[in-house]
């Protein structure tokens, strides 16, 4: 948590909810585009979000920007970009306790739930999709204790205690420009125009590491054209020995990447993820090549333990004490990492109304991963993958929808022994699938998916510290020469000494104790083969 001394806070949440919203809009292609006779498919990117803390609640805002792919007036293929604006605001917890004013880690992440689009004009078409969005907020809560009454310092008698807790910060890297100069694989001949269809950038972080207040990534854009030839007049090359359709081609291309997240409050070693977008990619055509231009956005995470001191008990030797406690949450940081893994699957081609004979030109997919459970040492994911298969039947070109499990297995550490399943975990996982390759094997569809993977998952706990002290009249010490304490099994040597309101260190000489370092205080373990006790 802090190092400063003196200073005793947990990181809390002060916001953790699931939000959801509806964009309903009416588009109208940009006038250098062809008319729309057929709408193949809408894809949706949500870049990060802009965020603003203040007056108690978080503000969001960002941008829905829908990929769409459709056949021309003319049967060509075509892709064009669109964009709407978004946002919405969520309150924020207000817990006196909790410093509301710095040190505050706040984000959403927002994905598609669902996307329906229809063309209403030539040029025109309604997208209406639905947004769930993640709003995540936590702030430094002070766990001292609060005192009422009048007491002499030199009388209290006070447990103090430490605990590993989880602290996490959350970062956006600012845009990073990328770009590349590609030959196409079948170079174009005579008079032959090469026509870029479209154009996507997923990236593929490989290698995270926290530094001093920020998190250093590398990795790879993997980019993707979709591209034709043409005649000089715009119209599709015959094929030899056939009038059917000239199908368009696929290449793709690895752009190294290296970006900086800025963190405030990340340290070397600290445990770190990272994922990221590529929400503007353009490729244009120049002397028979392709001039690839864009920006690239990174998010990271880190996640470490740390100690952190507080009071579990407290009273006086010679005064009244009313002691009141609360369960403060203080999770445990199990797991921050990227990984990969490759997914492969099959669906049957009458599933999906594909006719035997059909060809696979293009697929693309995402992900979402639905459960986290604990089990035999491994963490285990399991979502689903769902696919947009771009396919020819030999005379037109159509897309078919479809979904395969996903399932993903990473080991545990020594923070994650307990019982298996998903109670008390934490858990926030992203999925992107990186490549995606499709084949027709007989009557399937086989799919292997390339896919990256970074998780944060944190254990949930509770430890009771002691939240009041209140000090009344002074007491009265009984006469005598001593007393004898006959131990319950769940007495210890600290409510012995509270009971009988005197100082820890006499009771231990009264009987010749010798605290062993590793027993605490409070532990019954501490009287373990005491008989009785002269108090």
């Amino acid at each position: 948590m802090d190092s400063r001394d003196g200073y005793r806070g947990v990181q809390t949440k002060i916001c953790d909810r699931s939000l959801t919203q509806e964009i309903n809009e009416d588009f109208s292609l940009p006038d250098y585009q062809p008319e729309i006779r057929r709408l193949l498919k809408v894809d949706v990117a949500l870049p990060p979000l802009a965020k603003y803390i203040g007056a108690g609640k978080a503000e969001f805002s960002g941008d829905v920007i829908y990929n769409i792919l459709y056949i021309g007036s003319d049967n060509g293929l075509y892709s064009c970009r669109l964009s709407t604006e978004y946002s919405f605001d969520t309150q924020l917890d207000n817990d006196k306790n909790c410093d509301m004013s710095e040190n505050i880690v706040c984000f959403a992440k927002a994905s598609p739930d669902s996307v329906v689009s229809r063309v209403t004009a030539p040029r025109k078409l309604n997208i209406r999709c639905r947004l769930k969005a993640k709003v995540c907020a936590a702030a430094i809560r002070t766990i001292s204790e609060q005192t009422s009454g009048l007491f002499e310092p030199a009388n209290l008698e006070r447990l103090t205690d430490s605990a590993d807790t989880a602290f996490f910060c959350h970062g956006v890297s600012e845009p990073l420009s990328v770009g590349d100069d590609i030959i196409p694989e079948s170079h174009s001949t005579g008079d032959r125009l090469l026509r870029v269809i479209s154009s996507e950038g997923t990236v593929f972080i490989t290698e995270t590491n926290a530094v001093q207040g920020a998190v250093n990534c590398r990795g790879d854009l993997n980019l993707k054209i979709m591209y034709c030839y043409e005649n000089s007049d715009g119209s599709a090359p015959a094929q030899s020995g056939s009038s059917a359709l000239t199908l368009p081609q696929i290449m793709q291309r690895k752009i190294p990447i290296n970006v900086s997240v800025e963190l405030d409050g990340a340290m070397p070693g600290d445990d770190c993820r990272a994922w990221g977008y590529c929400p503007e990619i353009s490729v244009i055509v120049e002397d028979g090549r392709f001039l690839c231009s864009g920006e690239i956005v990174a998010e990271a995470e880190t996640q470490r333990n740390g100690k952190v001191p507080f009071t579990r008990d407290m009273y006086a030797t010679d005064r009244e004490c009313l002691c009141s406690y609360t369960d403060c949450e203080m999770p445990i940081a199990l797991r921050c990492a990227n990984g990969n893994f490759t997914q492969s699957g099959s669906v049957q081609l009458s599933d999906i109304s594909v006719a035997p004979g059909s060809s696979i030109i293009d697929i693309s997919g995402s992900a979402s991963a639905d459960k986290v459970e604990f089990d035999h040492g491994k963490y285990i994911i399991t979502g689903n993958c769902r696919y947009t298969c771009l396919l020819s039947d030999g005379e037109e070109l159509f897309t078919k929808d479809f979904e395969l499990p996903m399932r993903y297995e990473v080991d545990g550490d020594n923070n994650s022994e307990g019982k298996s399943g998903s109670d008390g975990l934490e858990v926030n996982v992203d999925v992107f699938p990186v490549s995606c390759r499709a084949r027709i094997d007989g009557e399937r569809i086989g799919v292997d998916t390339e896919m990256s993977v970074s998780m944060r998952i944190c254990k949930d706990r509770k430890v009771t510290v002691l939240s009041q002290a209140s000090f009344g009249e002074k007491t009265e010490k009984p006469k005598g020469v001593f007393r004898i304490c006959y131990p319950s099994a769940d007495d210890s040597l600290w409510s012995v000494a509270k009971r009988y309101q005197i100082k820890l260190k006499d009771l231990e000489s009264a009987n010749e104790l010798t605290q062993n370092q590793f027993v605490k205080r409070n532990s019954s373990s501490s009287l373990d083969g005491i008989k009785f006790l002269v108090v």
